[in-house]
């Protein structure tokens, strides 16, 4: 893993099941998923920051959601 000069890395998603899956609230029954998610943890446990993941509504992330579709366009654009 690279050297990071971070301390603390807080990550906000709209995807509520996720942050909940992420943190520990919810339990996770999909096996393909669930082998992400513990080599995500293994990474973060190994990781010399403080991870955090908040859920950020959908209806109040108007602006990462625009960037996010033009990305996804873009790529359509450049596979196209």
């Amino acid at each position: 893993m690279k050297e990071f000069d971070c301390q603390r890395l807080i990550v906000h998603s709209d995807s509520e099941l996720m942050v909940r899956q992420m943190n520990g609230e919810y339990r996770i029954k999909n096996p393909e998923i669930s082998k992400y998610y513990k080599e995500i943890q293994g990474i973060l446990r190994a990781s010399p920051f403080k991870f955090e993941i908040k859920h950020v509504p959908r209806e109040t992330n108007h602006e990462a959601d625009q960037l996010a579709n033009e990305g996804i366009e873009s790529g359509k654009r450049l596979q196209g």
